[in-house]
C-alpha cells in the first residue's frame, strides 16, 4: 500500500499540469493580496488573509482537477492492466489513490497558508494575527480552524468526484459535477434553507453539510442548516465514507 501510494504520488507530481496549477494558485494569491493592499476599502486586508488570500477557494479547485484525473487516467491509458498484473487488488489501488488525494489536498492546504503569512507580513504588518474578530476567534486562530474545516468539506467533494470517477472513462463529466456541487451550495444556500424549513430530512443532504466551515465563523447560520456544528462534522465525514464505499463498489466490478 505504501509503495502504490508512493507511485501514486510520483505520477502525480510528475504532472506539468499540477506544477502549473501550483504557479497560477501562488499567482492569484500575491495578486489578491496586491488587490487588498492597494484596495483595502474593496478588499479587506483581515478578511483576505483569513481567506489565504482566496487561496482556499481556488484550491478546491485544483483538488476536484486532480481527483477526476487520478483514477480515469489509469483506464484511459490503459495502465489499469499493468496495476492489476502486478498483483495489486483493486481496493488497494483506489486506497492508494485517496491517500495519495489526501496528502495532495494536505499539501495545497499548507502551501497556502505558509504564502498567505508571507504575504502578510510583507504587506499588511498592521494586521495582527492576535485580534479578536468575535465569536471567540482571533484572527490567526479564525485562519487555521476555519481552514482546516474548509479542508474537511473539501474531502467530501473530493470523494464524490473520486466515486464518479469510477463510472466514466474521461475525467471531465466527474470534475465538472464536483465543481458544480462546490457552486451550487454556495449560490443556492437560501433555498436550501427554504427546502429544509418544509422538509426536514432535506437538511441532511450533502450540499448541506458543505456549510461546515461559514457556520462555524457565523452561527446564525444555523437558522439554515437546521443542524449544529457537530452533526456537520459527522455528516461531512460519513457522507465522505458512504462515497468512497460506493465507488469502491463500482471499481471493483467495473471492466478494464
Amino acid at each position: 500500500m505504501i509503495e502504490l501510494t508512493k507511485q501514486e504520488s510520483f505520477k502525480l507530481l510528475k504532472k506539468t499540469g499540477t506544477w502549473l496549477s501550483i504557479g497560477i494558485l501562488i499567482s492569484l494569491q500575491l495578486l489578491f493580496g496586491i488587490l487588498a493592499k492597494s484596495q483595502p476599502h474593496i478588499f479587506n486586508p483581515q478578511e483576505t488573509f483569513v481567506d489565504g488570500y482566496y487561496g482556499q477557494t481556488w484550491m478546491v479547485l485544483l483538488i476536484i482537477a486532480a481527483a477526476g484525473a487520478i483514477v480515469t487516467m489509469e483506464f484511459q491509458y490503459g495502465t489499469i492492466k499493468e496495476l492489476l498484473y502486478r498483483k495489486y487488488d483493486r481496493g488497494q489501488i483506489l486506497i492508494s489513490k485517496l491517500l495519495t488525494m489526501i496528502l495532495y489536498s494536505i499539501g495545497l492546504f499548507l502551501l497556502v497558508t505558509v504564502v498567505s503569512f508571507i504575504i502578510k507580513f510583507g504587506l499588511f504588518p498592521s494586521v495582527h494575527l492576535a485580534t479578536n474578530i468575535g465569536r471567540g476567534y482571533t484572527v490567526l486562530s479564525s485562519t487555521l480552524i476555519v481552514g482546516t474545516a474548509n479542508l474537511i468539506t473539501y474531502w467530501l467533494i473530493m470523494s464524490l468526484v473520486l466515486m464518479l470517477s469510477t463510472l466514466f472513462k474521461s475525467s471531465g463529466l466527474a470534475v465538472s459535477i464536483g465543481m458544480f456541487m462546490y457552486l451550487i451550495s454556495t449560490l443556492l444556500s437560501s433555498i436550501f434553507g427554504l427546502l429544509i424549513q418544509k422538509w426536514d430530512w432535506f437538511k441532511w443532504n450533502p450540499l448541506n453539510m458543505l456549510n461546515y466551515p461559514a457556520q462555524m465563523i457565523t452561527p446564525s447560520l444555523h437558522a439554515t442548516t437546521q443542524l449544529t456544528l457537530t452533526q456537520l462534522l459527522l455528516g461531512n465525514i460519513g457522507y465522505i465514507f458512504i462515497f468512497l464505499g460506493i465507488g469502491y463498489l463500482i471499481f471493483k466490478h467495473r471492466s478494464i
